[in-house]
Formats: structure tokens, C-alpha cells, sequence
């Protein structure tokens, strides 16, 4: 990247100066993605902001639909590292629809941006149904790479690693959720009167009434408690299979545990790629590996952390030796 900084702060004011508009339009977008992976995206927007402002081409013109899809993907990660989700998933989502309107499908990569700039909204919005749907969109990413690119496999790394991160979102959520369901029923039982309070207030005849509707209800419980100890239901068959609970109703009735399990799921695939195609202390793969150490030790599973943290540890120590 330092290489590619120091030739482009060479050619591009002589691109300014002695160059067509054409050649300025393509020195400044590939500066712009430099300083993205350099982090420098406030830069990288100030490149992308002059090369809208010369690039006089109707995105309708025959071929013009692969000049703005690498803007606007551009424009989107430099908007993503800026923090700028919105404006971020507004220009991955042209860099998709310039090409359809043009009659190519949306790729794989398409899908991926796509999918994590909405589950980061779902997320902040506290919007379930829409964090299904992001990683229903990232899947499909996952699937569309592996028909397409499938040789990649640090890439399909880098996928399963967001639908991990998008069943943790899931989970917490869902945690939340149940904090504040607690803290709304405990609300209501300070709210409303005591036992004893409604025994003074309620006649002799609704007194006995009552008493017998528990004693109907605590054995209709007790019945129910052995027939479901003493066999399987049908949705029990499915969990202790590999069946994929996301695609029917029950994926909102899923605990923020089973969440968690299948984040971990997502997260050790795509270590294993990391490990086997990186190498054991990549920095990508010592990233991930702390992913899942931190994903089991949520879980409580310490025993299990213990190997990924040394990995994540080994890794560290690599990087900085280096």
C-alpha cells in the first residue's frame, strides 16, 4: 500500500495537468480505494467527491454501468469506514442496481455489503424481522460466492464470519428483550395488589372458585410436565438434527442460547478456512480466533476458549514482533 500511495502521489497531478478528464476520473478513484484500506477514508471521500464532480457519463450509456458500479462500491466502503452506515448502504445498493438496470445480476459481493450495512441498522433499531432478513441476504451472499468463487475460500471466510457476527446481534437482542420483558412484569406485579389484599376483597364463594381453578391448573401442569419429559415432539426431531431453524416461523421462538450456538457454528467454519489457507497466526486468522474465544466464553465454555485464546495471544505477539 506505501508502494501504491508513492506512485499515485506521483501520477495523479500529473493526470490533473497533462491528462484527459478520462484518465484524472481513474487516477482518482484508485487513490480513493488506497486510502480506504490505508483507514484514511476522509481522504479516500475528498478523491470520490472531485471524481463526481468531473465525471460527465450517463450511468444509461452502453458500459457505464462498470465505471459507477466501482464508485459507488467505493463510495460505499468509504462511507462504511467513516461510520456513515446510511449513506454507505445507499451507495452499495446503486452499485448493485446500476449493473441490473443494465441487465447483469447482482453478484455475491453485492449481497454481502448489502447484508451487513442492514444488519448493523436492525441492530441499532432493535428490529428483528430486519436482522432476519440481513442475514438471510448475507446467505445468499455465501451461497452466490461459492457458485461463483468458490476457490476463494479466505473470502468465504470472510462471509461466514458476518453471519456470525449476525446471529451474536440476534441473540443479544434477544436478550434484551427478555431484560425488558422481566423488568415490565415486575412493574406490573408492584402494581397490582397483594394476595392478601385480594383475599379481604374477595367473596367467600369466588374464594372457593379460585382455589379450585389452581388445583385444575396444577395438575393440567403436572400432566403436561410428564408427557413432554417422557416423549419427543416433532420440533425436538428437528433440533437435535442439522435442520436449519431459520426458515420457518420458529426462528422467532429461538432462545438467545441457540443463537449463540449458532453464531459459534459460523464463527469456528470460518476460522478453520482462516487457519488452513492463512495459516495458524495470520492476522485475519488471530482475529477470528479471538471472535470465537470470546463467543465461548460467553457461553461459559472455558475449556474450549482456552486454544483460540493462545491462538488469538500467538498472533497478537507475531504482529506486533513484526
Amino acid at each position: 500500500l506505501d508502494r501504491a500511495d508513492a506512485i499515485m502521489s506521483t501520477i495523479l497531478p500529473i493526470c490533473r495537468k497533462k491528462k484527459g478528464k478520462l484518465w484524472l476520473v481513474k487516477a482518482l478513484n484508485f487513490y480513493a480505494a488506497i486510502r480506504a484500506k490505508q483507514s484514511r477514508y476522509s481522504e479516500s471521500l475528498e478523491f470520490l467527491t472531485e471524481l463526481m464532480e468531473i465525471l460527465n457519463l450517463e450511468e444509461s450509456e452502453p458500459g457505464a454501468w462498470r465505471v459507477y458500479d466501482m464508485v459507488y462500491r467505493n463510495f460505499g466502503v468509504t462511507y462504511e469506514g467513516l461510520g456513515r452506515t446510511e449513506e454507505a448502504l445507499i451507495y452499495f445498493e446503486k452499485a448493485m442496481n446500476v449493473k441490473v438496470d443494465a441487465g447483469i445480476a447482482a453478484t455475491w459481493f453485492d449481497m454481502w455489503d448489502i447484508g451487513r450495512m442492514k444488519s448493523i441498522f436492525a441492530f441499532h433499531s432493535r428490529n428483528e424481522s430486519e436482522l432476519w432478513a440481513a442475514i438471510d441476504t448475507v446467505k445468499n451472499a455465501l451461497d452466490l460466492h461459492e457458485r461463483d468463487e468458490g476457490s476463494d475460500k479466505v473470502m468465504c471466510a470472510k462471509i461466514l464470519h458476518t453471519v456470525g457476527e449476525c446471529y451474536v446481534a440476534l441473540a443479544m437482542q434477544r436478550e434484551a428483550a427478555s431484560v425488558d420483558q422481566g423488568e415490565e412484569e415486575e412493574g406490573q406485579l408492584a402494581d397490582s395488589p397483594s394476595d392478601d389484599e385480594q383475599g379481604r376483597r374477595m367473596p367467600r364463594k369466588k374464594k372457593k372458585k379460585k382455589r379450585k381453578e389452581r388445583v385444575g391448573k396444577g395438575r393440567r401442569r403436572k400432566k403436561e410436565g410428564k408427557t413432554t419429559a417422557n416423549s419427543k415432539t416433532d420440533d425436538d426431531d428437528e433440533e437435535d438434527g442439522n435442520n436449519d431453524d431459520d426458515h420457518d416461523d420458529g426462528r422467532y421462538q429461538l432462545p438467545p442460547e441457540k443463537l449463540f450456538r449458532k453464531a459459534l457454528e459460523y464463527l469456528q467454519k470460518s476460522h478453520a478456512l482462516f487457519k488452513k489457507h492463512k495459516g495458524p497466526y495470520n492476522p485475519l486468522t488471530g482475529k477470528q480466533a479471538e471472535s470465537v474465544a470470546q463467543l465461548l466464553l460467553r457461553l461459559k465454555d472455558y475449556s474450549k476458549a482456552k486454544p483460540f485464546l493462545l491462538d488469538a495471544l500467538i498472533s497478537a505477539g507475531t504482529r506486533q514482533s513484526a
